[in-house]
């Protein structure tokens, strides 16, 4: 299954805090145990997609990219059955999908947690890196960001759309689709 749930435009960094604040409590907050797999260009909002979920979830972190370490896990201050935990995930350093039979990536994202633990949302960059170590027994989501190209006059600069609102940032224009898998 692949279905489209949400086809949606966002202008700046607020729209997509409240995009992801919706998709969280519409899609992913009913889960104990959950799947987003993050999917677009570098540069097209990957992370900063992740770290507009913080609010939503509770998280008072600072959430930035677990480039270098691949996860950076964020406890809820919360420890009850209804907060949740957010495991952030960046593939894009794993060259072989062997790597993951060293890594305890795939036992944390089929572990559901206990009644009394705060569910988790693993949130996953480049997970196509991941290959066949992705389980399909976990509820899936997957989030296609695409960056929207400004139209630009002939002197090169970005012209706003007819009727946009005056707080349109060029630089955070996006495109987001979110499916069930």
């Amino acid at each position: 299954m692949n279905e489209l749930l949400i086809d949606s435009h966002v202008e700046n960094l607020a729209a997509t805090e409240r995009l992801s604040g919706e998709i969280y409590r519409q899609y992913l907050s009913d889960h104990r145990n959950c799947l987003l797999l993050l999917e677009g260009e570098l540069g097209a909002g990957k992370t900063a997609f992740v770290h507009a979920l913080g609010p939503a979830l509770g998280l008072r972190a600072n959430i930035n990219s677990p480039t270098f370490n691949l996860l950076n896990v964020y406890e809820n201050p919360r420890r009850a059955p209804d907060a949740c935990d957010l495991y952030h995930y960046d593939l894009y350093r794993v060259n072989d999908p062997r790597e993951f039979e060293q890594l305890d990536f795939v036992e944390r994202w089929t572990e559901t947690p206990r009644a009394s633990e705060p569910a988790r949302l693993h949130a996953i960059e480049w997970w196509q890196r991941a290959g066949d170590a992705l389980p399909r027994t976990v509820a899936r989501y997957r989030l296609v960001l695409e960056l929207i190209e400004p139209d630009m006059n002939s002197d090169g600069v970005a012209i706003a759309d007819a009727g946009a609102d005056s707080d349109v940032d060029f630089e955070e224009r996006r495109r987001i689709q979110l499916y069930r898998l």
